[in-house]
């Protein structure tokens, strides 16, 4: 549990720094129709978030994904985690909800960055946390913000 709660720590320092990305870009240059778009039309950004990331820590991968104006923080787990117990999901699941919680007020701030600067409205933005055991398609546990 501690390894996820230090990586939800690296994803939110990522988050920050691709929110500072589009505060040091935009500066009125120019309003985009998703953050997606945005994202793919400087591959810059996405070296500079990926490093920002690393490529693996503490007993997980993490990376971000950006679909439309949903913005995804993947962790995938070194080890199974999920599905395993139903009193531990349940366990893991309120531990993960607390810790990412925290961070709500930041991610909306976030939220509120990035809207600003590419020109999509905040209300369509979302971030999205996902914790995924080892090579499994669809997530243990997730929880997504919006403004």
């Amino acid at each position: 549990m501690k390894k996820i709660v230090k990586n939800s720590t690296k994803v939110t320092v990522a988050l920050l720094t691709l929110a500072l990305l589009f505060v040091m870009s935009g500066c009125g240059k120019k309003t985009y129709a998703t953050v997606e778009e945005w994202y793919n039309a400087d591959p810059k950004t996405a070296a500079i978030v990926n490093a920002s990331l690393g490529s693996s820590m503490d007993g997980a991968t993490v990376s971000m994904e950006i679909k439309e104006n949903n913005i995804t923080c993947r962790i995938e787990m070194d080890e199974a985690m999920f599905g395993l117990d139903e009193q531990m999901d349940a366990a893991y699941k309120e531990a993960l909800d607390e810790a990412f919680s925290q961070d709500e007020a930041s991610v909306k701030s976030y939220i509120d960055e990035i809207a600003a600067e590419t020109g999509v409205d905040a209300a369509k933005i979302s971030v999205t946390y996902a914790v995924y055991n080892p090579g499994e398609s669809a997530p243990g546990y997730s929880i997504s913000f919006t403004k």
